[in-house]
């Protein structure tokens, strides 16, 4: 261990017997036992600290390319989830344009029959109760679409942009649509059929 070999270790127990006597050497023979025993635990502790020192350094190097890993994909989920939040950004102010359309559509829509029912009513001039009739179907029509298209922007506004044009307003829509004009009314209002 310390480069003694068997000559040293005879050498120096001469002297030992030599100097200490044979009453105290088997004392301090055990007392250099212990003390041996001693330095020998604390050199095998001190290799085993410095073992473990080498591994937790090997174990750093390892995790450190891991946390790096982890790292560069912490942030490519950053941009991914900025992406998606621009790509839905935009989506909902092209679902938001789209409603305004339909909004200016449907009010437009409204306008017309309001102003159908107005040139009906002129056009009876107190003569035609039956004019009158479907100027007013006309008006309730329109009122029906219009209350339907504020339900619809209620509901758009409280829930969901997604929400677009009520049921309600499109089958109003259909069947005035589907109905169009009366041939009946138009012959009855003209004088020369």
């Amino acid at each position: 261990m310390f480069g003694i070999g068997f000559n040293e270790l005879a050498l120096i127990a001469l002297v030992a017997l030599i100097v200490l006597g044979p009453e105290k050497l088997p004392g301090v023979a055990r007392t250099a036992g212990v003390m041996a025993r001693r330095a020998r635990l604390a050199w095998n502790d001190l290799q085993s600290e410095i073992q473990g020192d080498v591994d937790l350094q090997a174990i750093k190097r390892e995790f450190s390319g891991t946390i790096d890993t982890v790292r560069e994909a912490a942030k490519s989920l950053e941009n991914e989830t900025k992406n998606l939040h621009d790509k839905l950004g935009e989506a909902a102010q092209d679902v938001q344009g789209t409603a305004s359309e339909i909004e200016a559509s449907v009010a437009k829509t409204i306008d017309q029959l309001r102003s159908a029912a107005s040139q009906l009513d002129e056009q009876a001039g107190g003569e035609r109760d039956d004019l009158r009739v479907a100027a007013a179907d006309l008006r309730a029509t329109a009122e029906r679409i219009a209350q339907a298209e504020e339900q619809r922007c209620r509901a758009a506004s409280e829930s969901d942009v997604n929400a677009v044009m009520s049921p309600a307003a499109t089958e109003v829509l259909s069947t005035a649509s589907a109905a169009g004009p009366d041939p009946d009314l138009n012959s009855k209002h003209d004088p020369g059929a």
